[in-house]
């Protein structure tokens, strides 16, 4: 069991397969535990990870210092994620709009699925240059990230392998996708074919009707 003091915390990063699952102290460790905190109430809640790439962090408040935590960007449906935060730097940006939105910098937690989705939802397509995207078109996507994110916490994540709630649930959100996945199929919005293409060497599907 770990302790923490008042002048600690504890800092996880799931990266690929890594999951918190809280759970009745008398149930058995769930599959890939690997870690095991004893908490309140007869909880026990789970460090779990397939892969093991997942990192912990013990740290105080003095010394929070972690490679790449305090170059994160501002977290989508957080205070500070607006417009207005993006606007200058899509607007000096001559990467893909999609290559943009993933990097961590930038905005922190989005990942493949949800800039695909952010995009489709906005109406912009992937491979965009961004800093030709309109002041209204900023908005849009600064929108349809806030929307996207919090469908997928409302559907409890998205599951295509590995994924898992906190409770160990599989999520639900695969089944509402506008795009990813969806290639050769057709768009929910127009009815067109969705196709599929690579920008920045990650998979990514788009409709070429919808999205300008």
């Amino acid at each position: 069991m770990l302790k923490t003091g008042a002048d600690q915390k504890l800092i996880v990063h799931l990266r690929m397969t890594g999951a918190l699952m809280a759970q009745e102290a008398d149930k058995p460790a769930p599959p890939y535990a690997k870690i095991k905190f004893e908490l309140t109430d007869g909880v026990t809640m789970w460090f779990t990870d397939i892969r093991t790439f997942g990192t912990l962090y013990l740290v105080t408040n003095d010394d929070e210092y972690i490679e790449g935590y305090e170059t994160l960007g501002p977290e989508p449906l957080s205070e500070g994620f607006t417009a207005d935060y993006m606007r200058p730097v899509v607007a000096k940006s001559k990467k893909p709009i999609k290559t943009l939105i993933l990097e961590q910098t930038f905005i922190a937690g989005l990942g493949n699925i949800y800039a695909d989705e952010c995009l489709a939802l906005s109406g912009i397509l992937p491979m965009r240059i961004a800093n030709t995207l309109t002041d209204a078109e900023i908005d849009k996507l600064h929108d349809a990230i806030n929307k996207v994110i919090a469908q997928g916490i409302a559907n409890r994540g998205t599951t295509f392998r590995d994924y898992k709630d906190g409770e160990g649930n599989k999520g639900d959100n695969q089944n509402h996708l506008l795009v990813y996945g969806r290639k050769g199929q057709c768009c929910k919005m127009c009815g067109g074919e969705l196709l599929g293409t690579k920008v920045g060497g990650r998979g990514t599907t788009y409709c070429p009707h919808c999205q300008k």
